[in-house]
């Protein structure tokens, strides 16, 4: 074969290829831009759909989010009736620092016999949180503090009941909010939180107080707390073991050690079943703890704003 055919031939082959080639490019490029031109007609249709659509709602939707409102309406102002029906007193009696004096000085030492009328759970000394008004400081409460000092002592009392209906061993420390170093408005302590402002709604008053009990003497203590109709929530519970080396003892110690029936009980434990039906789990094993409780007793005012 001649050289001018051989350069022939080759010079055809690298044309066929490149046309080739382009031809493939131009072919995606068609394709690359009927994809492209596809996706802007769908998005013209798309804003053209949201130009032409209506959008205020029909006449049969504004109506029924019109009852709907009128409902939860309905429905929120009665729970709030329900809770503000169930707000803590204080008695109508109490308007004047005098008269605040002398209920605090008369009922502080009652509750003190009544906590100790099955078992010795308080000192003599014990104030519930509201000694600076109790010997020897005897101080005589702010006129502006009388209302919520009445109520604080209210919310005090119910709280010692349901202590005291339990069978703990012993209440160490009993406290309320002190707000009248701070300047003492009147009001109560608003609860802050997300949403809306809850000092519109209600006001609280916080009270901490600490014991020495059995696991199942909280248990209860924590359902008597939810099933009285006061709203009282629990914001913190801190329990250890009085003694941390206190272990559950071997089934055989145990058995060796259960009473007659009517052996009497020990303080603290008049609640709990007989040893003979307890010997291996139940309040004769579980350690003695130390209780410490915070509790939150909220006032809902009778209208919200």
């Amino acid at each position: 074969m001649k050289r001018s055919q051989i350069i022939l031939i080759a010079g055809s082959t690298v044309c066929l290829l490149l046309c080739g080639g382009a031809g493939w490019f131009y072919a995606d490029a068609l394709s690359a831009e009927g994809r492209a031109r596809a996706e802007r007609d769908g998005k013209n249709r798309e804003l053209e759909n949201i130009y032409k659509s209506n959008p205020f709602p029909n006449r049969e939707n504004t109506s029924q989010v019109r009852e709907d409102l009128e409902a939860l309406s309905v429905w929120a102002a009665g729970m709030h009736a329900l809770c503000a029906s169930n707000n803590l007193a204080a008695s109508t009696d109490i308007n004047n620092p005098i008269s605040l004096s002398q209920h605090i000085q008369k009922n502080v030492p009652l509750l003190v016999t009544a906590s100790n009328r099955q078992a010795r759970r308080v000192p003599d000394t014990f104030t519930f949180g509201f000694d600076r008004y109790l010997p020897p400081s005897n101080i005589m409460p702010d006129r502006d503090h009388v209302e919520r000092l009445a109520l604080q002592f209210t919310m005090m009392e119910l709280v010692v009941r349901h202590v005291m209906s339990t069978d703990i061993q012993q209440l160490a420390e009993f406290s309320r909010e002190v707000f009248e170093d701070r300047g003492g408005a009147p009001g109560q302590r608003p609860q802050p939180g997300p949403g809306a402002d809850i000092s519109k709604i209600a006001g609280s008053e916080r009270f901490t107080l600490r014991f020495t009990a059995r696991q199942d003497v909280l248990q209860n203590l924590l359902n008597r707390f939810s099933a009285t109709p006061a709203f009282i929530t629990v914001t913190s519970v801190r329990a250890t073991k009085v003694n941390p080396s206190d272990l559950v003892m071997p089934a055989a110690d145990l058995k060796a050690q259960v009473k007659p029936e009517d052996t009497p009980v020990k303080p603290g434990e008049r609640l709990f079943p007989v040893e003979v039906l307890r010997v291996m789990s139940g309040p004769s094993v579980s350690s003695l703890l130390d209780i410490t409780l915070e509790i939150d007793i909220l006032t809902f005012f009778p209208t919200a704003n």
